[in-house]
């Protein structure tokens, strides 16, 4: 059993069998990330301001469907509304963070590690994180942050392989992160560094200058320490 969240909604290997509206209700709960969720958030989640005089019935009758699809233990509930039980294992979101802190811890004493981890983390993107919540702001919220930290190892998975020597093999995924997001400094520095690293010095001090450039120019903006002392 399992739910995956990075991409379209897969529960138990299922992208599709659910409702609509039972697909809001599971992700807003793993979005909960195994605290308790109220009914009344569940209701934001699927109406917004205008909920329905039934919305109560109706997010129970959600949650029942979802039990018999992931479990009766599944989902906790109370006075306080209702609480996802699934472990870190069981939940794509939870897997991903947890494989990223280990590359990360990784990071300076054995770069290939921290490379096969965070590829290991990366796998698990399939798509737009939270699809299903996409007018419910703290969906939005945790769909934002989970982007920001995809987009973090995107950018360790380049530290990694040039910290293990493979500086060469990764010019092309460092040019291409900073033409995704050339307004990331860090993916300047990498790339920079990569290049360096490659025998490519000049290359290396001219991504250095179109950054200091880029950045004076839209932004108005020195560059961070990082990317100045790598100059």
């Amino acid at each position: 059993m399992g739910i995956a969240v990075l991409g379209p909604l897969d529960v138990d290997g299922r992208t599709n069998g659910l409702s609509p509206r039972d697909r809001v209700v599971v992700s807003a709960l793993v979005v909960g990330r195994g605290h308790p969720v109220s009914a009344d958030a569940l209701a934001d989640a699927l109406w917004g301001d205008d909920p329905p005089a039934s919305s109560v019935k109706l997010v129970q009758g959600c949650v029942v469907r979802l039990r018999k699809v992931l479990g009766a233990a599944a989902i906790e509930s109370g006075s306080w509304g209702y609480r996802l039980t699934l472990t870190d294992d069981e939940v794509d979101h939870r897997r991903f963070e947890r494989l990223l802190d280990g590359a990360r811890d990784a990071l300076g004493g054995d770069p290939a590690r921290a490379s096969y981890l965070v590829r290991e983390a990366l796998d698990l993107w399939r798509g737009r994180a939270l699809a299903d919540l996409g007018e419910w702001e703290a969906g939005r919220v945790e769909a934002t942050r989970l982007e920001g930290l995809r987009m973090d190892a995107e950018e360790l998975l380049v530290a990694a392989e040039v910290g293990a020597g493979h500086a060469q093999a990764v010019l092309e995924r460092a040019r291409a992160l900073v033409a995704q997001a050339p307004f990331r400094e860090r993916r300047w520095v990498l790339l920079a560094t990569a290049l360096h690293q490659a025998g490519r010095q000049a290359d290396a001090l001219g991504a250095v200058k179109r950054a200091r450039t880029m950045f004076a120019d839209e932004l108005g903006l020195d560059p961070g320490r990082e990317l100045a002392e790598l100059e």
